[in-house]
């Protein structure tokens, strides 16, 4: 799916003769929309890639100035969010957005040998895998970068996911997750089996609820100085 930068040159400076004054391809009203065409002076920050219900093809083009943005119209879309795009099934637990990959907390797979994942994530990247599709490793932090290993066309790929978007406030849960702090809550569960250790999982806010006071059970919450609150249940 790569062209050569010559070709991708042509297409940018076709576009950039004018684009105030005239519509390319983003005319179909459909497709991500970035930057302003204003703000940039008629130059085209990106090149469209063919990739139509997620299917990438070989196709590139430049962008249309549509309104006041720049725009690739249906079936393509900006190459900095192709490598989302372009994958085929998403990675459990992530979803493929305009803005390129996001993944839930915990989202893929443990490494672990029973599942298909690599014993080492870090260095599988580029080594030959069996299970399509597979997605491996861990999100761990609801407001941080995320990196999981994806089985794609027979060989391990990294798959980096972006935080979600500004306020994020994350907080500790447990040893291992943090929370954001705007829209979870820490849920810890008290083990009660002897070498079992607590259960920890960052759980959805009630809509509204920003205090210990509006939770289930506000004798039970405690809330943090970065604002994030933890229920505690279980044991016995």
């Amino acid at each position: 799916m790569r062209q050569s930068v010559s070709v991708v040159s042509l297409f940018l400076v076709l576009v950039s003769a004018g684009c105030a004054e005239s519509h390319g391809a983003g005319d179909v009203d459909s497709g991500p929309r970035i930057e302003s065409c204003g703000e940039l002076d008629g130059a085209a920050p990106f090149v469209c890639v063919q990739a139509f219900d997620h299917v990438c093809g070989d196709g590139v083009m430049a962008p249309g100035c549509v309104g006041d943005g720049w725009q690739c119209p249906i079936g393509w879309t900006p190459e900095p969010y192709a490598a989302c795009w372009c994958r085929g099934a998403a990675p459990i637990g992530c979803e493929c957005r305009e803005g390129g990959w996001i993944c839930e907390i915990d989202a893929g797979h443990r490494a672990d040998a029973a599942t298909g994942c690599p014993a080492d994530p870090s260095s599988a990247e580029g080594t030959p895998c069996a299970s399509e599709g597979l997605s491996c490793g861990r999100c761990t932090d609801s407001c941080g970068w995320c990196n999981i290993l994806v089985c794609n066309g027979g060989v391990w790929d990294r798959l980096e996911a972006f935080p979600p978007p500004e306020p994020c406030t994350s907080f500790d849960c447990g040893p291992e997750l943090r929370c954001q702090a705007e829209t979870q809550y820490c849920e810890h569960v008290l083990s009660d089996v002897g070498g079992v250790p607590d259960g920890f999982a960052c759980r959805p806010l009630p809509a509204g609820c920003t205090s210990c006071d509006c939770t289930a059970s506000p004798a039970a919450c405690e809330q943090g100085p970065e604002g994030g609150m933890t229920i505690t249940s279980g044991g016995g």
